[in-house]
């Protein structure tokens, strides 16, 4: 009895760890092959059917086959079991699903409107595509009413949200974004201008920040969403900044299919890509805010370098004056290559200038600005890099003032 209860466990175990539709698949065909098999031994399937379906007809029916009868009624208790089991697990499965979908779209709409009234009607003022920055956790729960396990849970099943800390201020936050690839989001809007996002994934806030100006300004937009080569899982260990694959775009590597997609998505942005621009972060405690690289060695402050990824530099030194002063009326900096080297090989930036021979600018944005609490102190600073950008844009037509 031991050896086939053990036996029925793992039948059962098996089971379990199929899909719903295979598993009622498994049992009906289970069922009738029980009951055509034990008809067989009654000469009788009606006798087979009785003894599969109704426990109590064992107990109150003299049989000529009985250790065959309780065999077969084990096994009815068993299948039946499974079936009612499934049945019941589906209905609480859809209706879960169902309650979950529900929460989601909740934390989906809830994005749509940015709580501060101010950095509200500065964003529609200024003509800014933006949606809520983050939703603080312990906020969410208490205004959407809704729990932390279901919030929690409908980001695990539908995904396009993710909750992060934000380190400085041990926050817990909702973030929002648009994944629409195994890698992240791919917004190809046939514009000359592309905004590179790698960091959204291992980084707060920079995510929103590149998606908004690429939003703003119609720009292609393509980020990293899932990786990095600092994720607690091993799965999700890809650096998508730096990579030897990046050595030649037009190449695959057999080693990590998803950066394949990556640079093939890139490869075909370059068929109308005019200009390149790279966003990502920088720590807070350096000196300066935000930071323009154009392919030069760290600490060298000279505008027409070796290497460069911008062809003009007498006008990116011009647009780069603007920009400083714009974002000096704003209280914030802005440096070139004084605190961050561009000029790595491996590095995205490098090759995508280097191998499709198009203009690459980088900007670093530090965390100070991207987890600031003040939503118009961010939107600010955020529309005075926007109109920077538009300012090397419009020089050469790419886009309309």
């Amino acid at each position: 009895m031991l050896k086939l209860f053990l036996l029925f466990k793992k039948i059962g175990d098996i089971i379990t760890n199929m899909s719903i539709a295979i598993q009622f698949v498994l049992l009906a065909f289970s069922s009738l092959i029980i009951v055509v098999s034990f008809g067989i031994i009654y000469n009788s399937f009606e006798t087979s059917l009785s003894f599969f379906v109704d426990p109590g007809y064992y107990t109150g029916v003299i049989d000529k086959y009985p250790l065959v009868g309780f065999i077969e009624t084990l096994l009815g208790i068993f299948v039946f079991g499974s079936v009612i089991s499934l049945i019941t697990t589906s209905i609480l499965s859809i209706v879960e699903k169902n309650k979950l979908r529900a929460v989601h779209g909740i934390l989906e709409e809830s994005f749509e409107t940015i709580s501060n009234i101010q950095a509200r009607q500065f964003v529609k003022k200024n003509q800014l595509v933006a949606e809520r920055r983050n939703f603080n956790l312990d906020e969410a729960e208490i205004r959407l009413e809704v729990t932390k396990d279901e919030i929690t849970n409908a980001i695990r099943m539908f995904g396009n949200l993710r909750l992060r800390k934000i380190k400085d201020i041990s926050e817990i936050v909702i973030e929002n974004f648009s994944g629409n690839t195994e890698y992240g989001s791919f917004v190809d809007r046939k514009s000359p201008i592309t905004i590179i996002a790698t960091q959204n994934y291992s980084d707060a806030g920079i995510g929103h920040f590149a998606a908004t100006i690429a939003n703003s300004i119609n720009a292609n937009y393509i980020s990293n969403e899932y990786f990095s080569s600092g994720a607690p899982l091993k799965s999700k260990q890809i650096n998508f900044a730096k990579h030897q694959s990046y050595a030649n775009f037009f190449q695959k590597d057999n080693n990590c299919k998803i950066l394949d997609t990556f640079k093939f998505d890139l490869i075909k942005l370059s068929e109308h890509t005019k200009l390149f621009i790279y966003l990502g972060t920088s720590n807070a405690n350096r000196e300066h805010n935000i930071h323009l690289l154009f392919g030069g060695e760290k600490g060298n402050v000279e505008f027409d370098i070796k290497n460069k990824t911008y062809k003009d530099i007498e006008y990116l030194k011009k647009v780069f004056i603007d920009l400083k002063n714009n974002l000096n009326d704003v209280g914030q900096s802005i440096a070139t290559h004084e605190e961050y080297g561009n000029d790595e090989s491996s590095h995205l930036v490098a090759n995508i200038h280097k191998q499709f021979g198009i203009d690459t600018l980088t900007l670093y944005i530090s965390t100070s600005i991207l987890w600031d609490s003040n939503d118009l102190n961010y939107f600010t600073i955020l529309n005075t890099i926007k109109n920077g950008i538009k300012n090397f844009l419009n020089k050469n037509q790419i886009i309309e003032n």
